[in-house]
């Protein structure tokens, strides 16, 4: 999948696959704009929206570990929902690519 993403230039995508009766697993498509936050409430534990918002703000090329310093900026979708009012407007953050970590 990664490999197939950087051929095609995707940055972000769900990706829908089917299984078999066989247990065959067939890839039918890719979605640039894909749901996803329905993880979250199966698993509020997943914390996708604090994720993919890490993802989004930081520059092409960041590591796992940047997106991952970056997470705790962000509400999950489970704060978010509860307290919208909150979050009308997120912390501004402070990028610095000599360092791997994120200043609020």
């Amino acid at each position: 999948m990664l490999a197939f993403a950087r051929k095609a230039g995707i940055e972000f995508g769900s990706f829908d696959f089917a299984v078999d009766a066989d247990g065959r697993w067939w890839f039918l498509e890719v979605n640039e704009e894909g749901q996803f936050l329905w993880l979250d409430d199966l698993n509020p534990r997943a914390h996708m929206l604090r994720k993919f918002l890490a993802f989004l703000t930081l520059p092409p090329g960041a590591s796992r570990e940047m997106i991952e310093s970056n997470q705790s900026v962000f509400p999950s979708l489970q704060d978010y929902v509860r307290v919208p009012e909150r979050y009308r407007v997120l912390p501004q953050t402070h990028f610095d690519p000599t360092v791997s970590s994120i200043e609020p």
